[in-house]
């Protein structure tokens, strides 16, 4: 049965996008993106609030504050920047980073002053730093005019060059590589920065940079000095909603095609059980990975392939 989403009060519609589940149906966004006034302060609501502990693995309400935070990115509701912020600085809410990095573009230069305070807090964790980076470049791409600013900021997350040309860098040296500098290094890159050029140069010399980020310092020229635009990736709701359904029917369809193999594997073992016969495994299809405009074969919110241990999308997939 169709639900008439237009005849729903607002906690009406609120409760079905909590229960909503990975992939809501497009008509319920489609009508919550035309309800602004009446849902705005629920949704605030639900992007600030905790999960609950006690919620299974599959329990719909884990994707609520999602559905939330992309409705309030489309309104562009400014009362939503600190509550991104803060669940970005949250440990317990790192994937937030994974969902809104780019998506935070949405709102322009009033959501720069947050990302540059969240990117030059060496206090903060280094991932959502990190994410700051995808933000940034995002916003460059989509406002050219603002990419002096956003270069600047970038560079001030860089450690500064004493007068000698060399690193102000932390001592004792850090266990291991800092991850915030090559992601840095790698946007500034994409942005064909000149003046971080020095900086970038005697990161690769002193051996702080990443080469899973970027590559080698031949990688970086060629990329500082390409002649290829950055292009801009606009967040657009409907199009996120479609892949996610996407990625569903595509999981159902593996997960099927998975309990198949696996039926036809016991009858072969209970026939094999009565015959005294050995039987060969059989091919296991590979599980879809998340489908994304940009990266077809390695969904962006998944591992990388390289074994960094990081998304794709902060790896390989930069």
């Amino acid at each position: 049965m169709t639900t008439n989403y237009h005849a729903l009060s607002a906690p009406e519609l609120l409760h079905e996008l909590e229960y909503a589940g990975r992939a809501p149906d497009l008509e319920l966004i489609r009508v919550c993106m035309e309800r602004r006034a009446e849902l705005t302060p629920g949704l605030l609501d639900l992007l600030a609030a905790p999960p609950d502990e006690d919620w299974v693995e599959d329990d719909p309400r884990w994707y609520a504050p999602i559905h939330a935070g992309n409705l309030l990115i489309h309104y562009r509701e400014p009362q939503a920047i600190p509550i991104f912020m803060r669940l970005l600085r949250d440990p317990k809410n790192d994937s937030m980073g994974e969902w809104f990095d780019t998506a935070l573009a949405s709102y322009g230069m009033a959501i720069l002053p947050a990302v540059c305070e969240l990117l030059l807090d060496d206090t903060a964790q280094e991932y959502p730093r990190i994410s700051m980076t995808a933000t940034l470049e995002e916003l460059a791409a989509e406002f050219p005019t603002e990419r002096g600013q956003v270069t600047e900021i970038l560079r001030a997350a860089l450690p500064p060059l004493d007068a000698e040309g060399n690193l102000v860098a932390p001592k004792p040296r850090l266990e291991k590589l800092s991850g915030l500098w090559s992601f840095v290094a790698t946007a500034l890159a994409k942005l064909h920065d000149l003046y971080s050029r020095p900086q970038i140069e005697a990161l690769y010399r002193d051996g702080w940079m990443d080469a899973m980020v970027m590559g080698d310092q031949k990688k970086y020229l060629e990329l500082l000095m390409s002649s290829e635009p950055l292009t801009s990736q606009p967040f657009n709701i409907i199009e996120t909603y479609e892949e996610m359904q996407a990625l569903v029917e595509q999981e159902a369809e593996w997960q099927a095609k998975h309990e198949e193999i696996l039926a036809q594997q016991e009858k072969l073992a209970q026939a094999a059980q009565q015959t005294n016969v050995p039987i060969l495994p059989a091919t296991m299809p590979d599980k879809p990975q998340t489908i994304r405009r940009t990266e077809p074969k390695v969904g962006r919110n998944d591992p990388c392939p390289c074994g960094s241990g990081r998304k794709y999308k902060h790896c390989h997939g930069k």
